[in-house]
């Protein structure tokens, strides 16, 4: 939304959390900088205010961003990635990984074996690159889910200016949008194997089909989008943002092909909760609400 359409005090919050995020930079410019990008909402603010520095020349030491291609992120955002970074004339170095051997049963502990494994080897790139802290796109928000890539972070030493300012993912997408970008609006996304049941053995076949299949969708239109996949009951359960429930029931004779393409299922069903970021993680979350 434009500037000047925020509520008073949402802009004073936004212009505080600003002026946090400003000074964190600051503090984390008297190295040279790695910034993990992944292309996402997150990380991409922190490019392209790194980008802004390092132009007005309040970079002193440099930075470089780094990208790691992976099994379970599909191919559209890593080319999204070097496209924005290509836009502001930023370097992006692309590292390669396959981290399908380390969680290939999606373990409960997956997001931390993952961000160990990806974050441990962007680290050790950026130290052979002279960067003295490495940062990522962690915002406020993370904090209050379930995250276990976070003690990842933290053994690492990863740096999270955004959580760190207190930026919500909200205020995020409301700084990019007074940029201009229309990055503001990309959809939140996440690896692949978040589409599967805990305990489930990840295959590349299988990640590979949900995510083309949630390309599709989006070609179709809609914004947030998740294919969960449950192989045991062959069972296709599909999420899209709740105002869009209409839709997808008037869409169904494109959006069936579209699921049943994806080989091994037989029943597809529409989540009448909508969209939900994590839904797979509530056996969790409900279990460590327990007395």
């Amino acid at each position: 939304m434009p500037k000047n359409s925020l509520a008073p005090e949402v802009q004073d919050a936004l212009t505080q959390a600003k002026v946090r995020l400003e000074l964190e930079l600051t503090q984390l410019a008297s190295h040279k900088i790695a910034l993990a990008f992944s292309g996402g909402v997150d990380s991409s603010l922190l490019l392209v205010l790194l980008g802004l520095r390092r132009k007005h020349g309040t970079l002193p030491h440099g930075m470089v961003a780094l990208t790691v291609n992976t099994t379970l992120h599909p191919q559209h955002e890593l080319k999204e990635a070097q496209d924005l970074a290509q836009s502001f004339n930023l370097p992006l170095e692309v590292l390669e990984l396959d981290e399908l051997p380390v969680i290939a049963h999606n373990p409960v502990n997956r997001c931390y074996l993952c961000k160990k494994a990806l974050m441990g080897k962007l680290q050790a790139r950026a130290a052979e690159l002279g960067c003295g802290v490495v940062i990522d796109g962690t915002n406020a928000d993370d904090l209050t889910q379930y995250r276990p890539g976070l003690q990842a972070l933290k053994e690492l030493g990863i740096k999270s200016p955004l959580a760190e300012a207190g930026l919500s993912k909200e205020q995020v997408r409301a700084l990019l949008q007074e940029l201009g970008l229309e990055i503001a609006h990309k959809p939140s996304n996440a690896c692949l194997a978040t589409r599967f049941p805990y305990g489930t053995e990840l295959k590349v076949e299988a990640l590979t089909a949900v995510g083309k299949a949630e390309e599709a969708l989006h070609a179709l239109g809609f914004r947030n989008v998740r294919v969960r996949a449950y192989p045991e009951a062959r069972l296709i359960r599909l999420e899209v943002d709740p105002d869009a429930l209409s839709r997808a029931i008037e869409y169904r004779n494109f959006i069936l092909p579209i699921l049943q393409a994806i080989p091994g299922y037989d029943h597809y069903t529409l989540d009448l909760e909508g969209f939900a970021s994590g839904s797979m993680d509530k056996a969790i979350l409900a279990a460590q609400a327990l007395p």
